[in-house]
């Protein structure tokens, strides 16, 4: 019940209570036996009235006020409770938040990892396919050459087959002729000797 706050009342409703005490004493002090000593102070009637009023009503404004600020408090440690648990709230909502920040740092470290193994990936691909068009490119120039060369043998065999015919034709031709001769040379030869046996 004690705090720095309603020390103050308190303190009041303390000399208040003592005040009432003391009216209380006064006002009956001639009519109780043993308190006669205290009749030597000769207090009236009014002034002891008035200060045992005056006390009860600072009584009352005391215990009022202290459970006003009671009231106040138990309200204040209210809100100081709502206050820490909206605090433990954001705490967890923090620790959530934290939880998910690693998640998505973890998930933008793969991704990060996905895109270079990709760019790897690719790379390769690309080396790969760099290597294969030079080979595709240096067999397309051979296959163009070996093409060539098959065009000039062929127009080579082709010049030769055309000069081995021509060979073979004036041959063929002398032949003819030297068999035309012979031919006529052995007619020239039968007639003689038909000449010849006729003479005879």
């Amino acid at each position: 019940m004690y705090s720095k706050t309603n020390a103050p009342y308190l303190i009041a409703s303390t000399f208040a209570a003592l005040t009432l005490l003391a009216s209380g004493t006064l006002a009956v002090a001639p009519y109780v036996a043993f308190l006669s000593p205290i009749v030597v102070f000769n207090v009236a009637l009014p002034v002891d009235l008035s200060l045992s009023i005056l006390s009860t009503l600072i009584l009352a404004l005391s215990c009022k006020m202290i459970k006003k600020i009671e009231v106040e408090r138990n309200k204040f440690a209210e809100k100081e409770q709502g206050l820490e648990s909206v605090k433990q709230q954001l705490d967890n909502t923090k620790k959530g938040l934290s939880g998910r920040d690693s998640k998505i740092r973890e998930l933008e470290n793969k991704i990060r990892g996905l895109c270079y193994e990709r760019i790897t990936i690719v790379d390769a691909t690309s080396k790969h396919t760099e290597g294969l068009n030079n080979q595709l490119n240096k067999l397309t120039r051979e296959k163009q050459g070996l093409e060539k060369e098959v065009v000039e043998l062929k127009a080579k065999v082709k010049g030769q087959l055309k000069h081995r015919e021509e060979i073979l034709f004036r041959e063929h031709q002398e032949l003819r002729d030297e068999n035309t001769r012979l031919k006529d040379e052995k007619k020239v030869i039968y007639r003689a000797n038909c000449v010849r046996l006729r003479t005879n």
